[in-house]
């Protein structure tokens, strides 16, 4: 897992489809259901939602790559200030969790689900030494495979990122 962890899904107007995430909208559904976890092959990763509302779609919202730690947490900041009802995050943070879907309240909306990862018992698990170094190590590796690149193919890729 990284930083900012993106999970689209599509939202069938039906409702057949990743239909929860826009009931995250609803002020009362998010502070009844403020805690889900995502089922992977290795564990389970239990979530708080800290954050909902619906927007534009946001290119932002798919960064992965922060250079360190204080953009990472301005980057959190960022994705969750328009929510009026969200949760305080701690800081330093140490993942987001960001769930896409389609909406329909504008044309190309989106509903955006910001969550954090926690304990058994709820709280907010903080970056220890051992993952900021990954992280910063996992960066440095990325800077590394970049630095070689041309104008040309740095322009490529930024657009393809779009």
């Amino acid at each position: 897992m990284g930083r900012n962890n993106v999970l689209y899904g599509h939202n069938m107007k039906n409702g057949s489809m990743f239909k929860d995430v826009n009931r995250y909208k609803d002020e009362a559904y998010f502070k009844e259901h403020q805690f889900f976890s995502i089922y992977t092959p290795d564990r389970e990763i239990r979530l708080k939602a800290v954050a909902a509302y619906y927007g534009e779609a946001q290119p932002i919202v798919r960064k992965t790559r922060f250079k360190s730690q204080e953009s990472f947490d301005a980057f959190v900041h960022e994705m969750v200030k328009p929510c009026s009802y969200g949760v305080e995050i701690t800081y330093p943070a140490r993942t987001l969790y960001t769930l896409v879907t389609c909406s329909y309240e504008i044309n190309d909306a989106r509903t955006f689900l910001f969550a954090v990862e926690v304990d058994e018992d709820g709280n907010q698990i903080q970056p220890d030494d051992v993952f900021l170094q990954r992280m910063d190590d996992l960066m440095g590796d990325k800077a590394q495979e970049t630095a070689g690149e041309t104008v040309q193919e740095t322009a490529d890729r930024a657009k393809e990122s779009q």
